[in-house]
């Protein structure tokens, strides 16, 4: 009987060590989206002053990032666009 409850345990042990390292995984992909968006976040950022210094007649920019492809392809370019 002590035999089987070490097994179970041991069993429930590895499961669990299973489940934490796949959940730091998540963690490890989540915070490098954050830091993707905040990086992402500076560049529109410097965008946006930059437009007012050389440009400060204008009170609001609109700035979007888009990638471009051809229907059914696999290759394609990300472009920048803006409006004021």
């Amino acid at each position: 009987m002590k035999v089987r409850r070490a097994g179970i345990m041991t069993d429930l042990y590895k499961e669990s060590q299973r489940s934490l390292e796949e959940k730091a995984r998540q963690i490890q992909a989540l915070q490098a989206k954050v830091q993707e968006a905040s990086a992402a976040q500076a560049r529109w950022t410097e965008i946006s002053q930059e437009f007012h210094a050389q440009y400060p007649q204008i009170r609001s920019v609109a700035l979007a990032e888009a990638f471009a492809t051809k229907a059914g392809s696999d290759k394609g370019v990300t472009s920048f666009s803006w409006s004021a």
